[in-house]
């Protein structure tokens, strides 16, 4: 992470509720940069029990049932990480792990990324498996 940014949009008014008035912008990586802001869907951690391809079809449209909602990227997973102590509540705590948006192909298998958010560091998905879905929008 090169640089992150906590920002309050109504001062000493309160309550403060994060994704309303308080959020994150997180900057990653020192060259080509990349900036995100996700905003976590509170209380949507969703068993999403499929083959990989299934479960990341399944994990992706139970968050598009939420209105504008998504899976985040990996970038956006890392944010979420980095600032798991803004997010506590929306996030199922540090044993999770989450999907990301983002699939490979290894040995002509698909393969999903996950997120575990007691390491922060992604692994790979290849067999089934029941993971959160955590669903964001910007």
């Amino acid at each position: 992470m090169c640089a992150n940014f906590l920002y309050d949009l109504n001062s000493k008014k309160g309550p403060n509720q994060v994704g309303k008035d308080i959020g994150f912008i997180t900057a990653l990586y020192p060259t080509d940069s990349e900036v995100v802001a996700p905003i976590a869907y509170k209380n949507n951690i969703i068993g999403a029990r499929y083959k990989t391809n299934e479960g990341m079809y399944q994990a992706s449209q139970k968050c598009k049932q939420l209105g504008d909602y998504r899976l985040p990227s990996n970038e956006e997973l890392m944010a979420l990480f980095y600032n798991q102590d803004l997010n506590y509540k929306y996030v199922a705590g540090s044993g999770s792990h989450f999907w990301s948006n983002k699939q490979i192909k290894v040995n002509s298998e698909d393969v999903a990324y996950i997120m575990p958010f007691h390491t922060g560091a992604f692994c790979l998905l290849q067999s089934n498996s029941s993971e959160s879905v955590l669903c964001v929008k910007r």
